[in-house]
Formats: C-alpha cells, sequence, structure tokens
C-alpha cells in the first residue's frame, strides 16, 4: 500500500498545478519567476539532505563509499531514458494545456 507521504505528495502536486493553471496567469512575470525560483530552492535544499543520508557511515559501510552517487546517477539516466521514449513532458504539458481550456 502507498505510504501517506506518498499520497500527501501527489495530493501537494495536484493542488499545486491547479493553483498554478488558474493564478499563473493573473500574476506578473516577476512574481512568477520569484515562486519559481523559490521551489527550485527548496528543491536543491532537499536534495542536499538527501545528500546527507547517502554518505551515512552505515549505509558506506555495507555498500561501499560510492554506491549511493552510483544509484542515484543510474536512476537519473534511466528515468530520463524511460522519460523521453515515453514523451512525459510533451503529456503533461497536453494535459495542462487541455486543465487551462477547460478551467475558463
Amino acid at each position: 500500500m502507498l505510504g501517506l507521504g506518498t499520497i500527501i505528495n501527489f495530493l501537494a502536486i495536484i493542488a499545486g498545478a491547479l493553483i498554478g493553471t488558474l493564478l499563473g496567469d493573473r500574476l506578473k512575470n516577476k512574481t512568477r519567476d520569484l515562486v519559481t525560483d523559490a521551489l527550485g530552492l527548496v528543491t536543491l535544499l532537499i536534495a542536499g539532505l538527501s545528500v546527507i543520508d547517502i554518505t551515512n557511515p552505515k549505509l558506506t559501510e555495507s555498500l561501499g563509499s560510492g554506491i549511493g552517487v552510483l544509484i542515484i546517477l543510474a536512476a537519473l539516466i534511466v528515468g530520463g531514458i524511460l522519460g523521453s521514449y515515453w514523451k512525459l513532458e510533451d503529456r503533461f504539458e497536453n494535459i495542462g494545456k487541455k486543465l487551462k481550456k477547460s478551467l475558463r
């Protein structure tokens, strides 16, 4: 079964997308850029905190010192290849356009 954190994350993404679709055009470009920059910085912070977990001594003792970075690299490469193959970005963009039309 999905964890509560996964469900909350999914709902937060949907809510954020809907709010962005509804209010995005009404905000000034400067405000939109500020929100995008803030979200990017939070994402970097979360990534940085996750890197700390990868360098955990217990993990490096059991798996080796470089395995955490290799796992992340492999996940990014496989995810990027599959996302390109399945054209996920185009599909999500089309969904956003359809939502925007239906919500106006």
